[in-house]
């Protein structure tokens, strides 16, 4: 793989609704963790170790998507959220709340595999 290669964001076999963990790396030398997983750091260059990260995190923000973006695979009105994985590591995703009522900040989420389209991805959905 190159520099600018990636792995996908869920294993392959991961089943819709199921908790998934998020394939991520980790750097040898500096300890950086990056999703989607790289095969070379992004901060220094050194070599990445696969890791997967925890199939729950913490919701450490959140916020709506009233207006469809150009070219997005999800009809908007959508909320997205902000997770605080127990790696240290935060996260942006689909979070599956209503729009006009999100779970309150410090809310546990589950990691969940999610379809959109015809592609499998992961979201948040609050515990």
């Amino acid at each position: 793989m190159s520099a600018t290669t990636t792995v996908p964001l869920v294993p392959d076999d991961a089943e819709v609704g199921a908790p998934v963990g998020l394939l991520a790396g980790t750097c040898a030398a500096c300890g950086r963790t990056d999703v989607p997983r790289r095969d070379v750091c992004a901060a220094c260059g050194g070599a990445v170790d696969p890791v997967t990260l925890a199939t729950t995190a913490v919701l450490s923000g959140s916020t709506a998507v009233l207006h469809q973006p150009p070219g997005s695979a999800v009809e908007a009105p959508y909320a997205l959220g902000v997770a605080r994985f127990p790696e240290g590591l935060c996260v942006m995703g689909l979070l599956l709340a209503e729009v006009d009522s999100p779970p309150p900040l410090g809310t546990p989420v589950a990691v969940v595999a999610h379809q959109v389209d015809q592609t499998t991805t992961y979201a948040f959905r609050p515990l």
